[in-house]
């Protein structure tokens, strides 16, 4: 039986609205960030097996419900540990473990400089730049979710932009 190839994504900034403007980062605000969360609608168009987060395991029964409650599947969810030291290094560090330990064909990651380090530390998977994600209304009315995405893989010899666009 041939395996289905997995794809993978972060979860703050690419399936759920980013907190990376929070400047206060105690706990209770968190809870609060991540409770009120909207998501993205990303996962409409590519839903991800995998979701390796940067957010901690301390957080896994808020955001597994959050998910739950806002339709979103996906067969695991990898959380960073609670005792380690956050830096850009580590999170992707521990990112590029899953994604090669179970083979992703690609991931998608919101933060640019994560997904230069793991254009290195992953070779066999595509890597792409979640650039933007918003909302767009055309001529007709219609209203849209936008993702703009950057190809990051070593394989690539050009960064190609790709819009995609979701109906709202």
């Amino acid at each position: 039986m041939i395996e289905k190839e997995k794809i993978g994504c972060d979860l703050d900034g690419v399936i759920a609205t980013n907190h990376l403007n929070i400047v206060d980062y105690r706990p209770y605000r968190l809870h609060e960030y991540y409770s009120n969360a909207k998501p993205t609608g990303f996962h409409i168009r590519i839903p991800p097996d995998i979701i390796i987060t940067g957010r901690r395991i301390h957080y896994n029964k808020l955001t597994s419900g959050w998910l739950a409650n806002n339709g979103i599947g996906y067969e695991k969810l990898i959380m960073f540990p609670n005792k380690e030291k956050k830096s850009n290094k580590s999170i992707a560090e521990f990112k590029a473990k899953y994604i090669n330990d179970y083979g992703l064909i690609a991931y998608y990651e919101d933060d640019e400089r994560i997904t230069e380090l793991l254009k290195d530390l992953c070779p066999n998977t595509k890597i792409h730049h979640v650039r933007e994600v918003r909302p767009h209304t055309d001529e007709d009315g219609k209203s849209y979710i936008v993702f703009v995405v950057k190809h990051i893989s070593n394989d690539m010899t050009e960064h190609d932009y790709v819009s995609l666009y979701i109906p709202r």
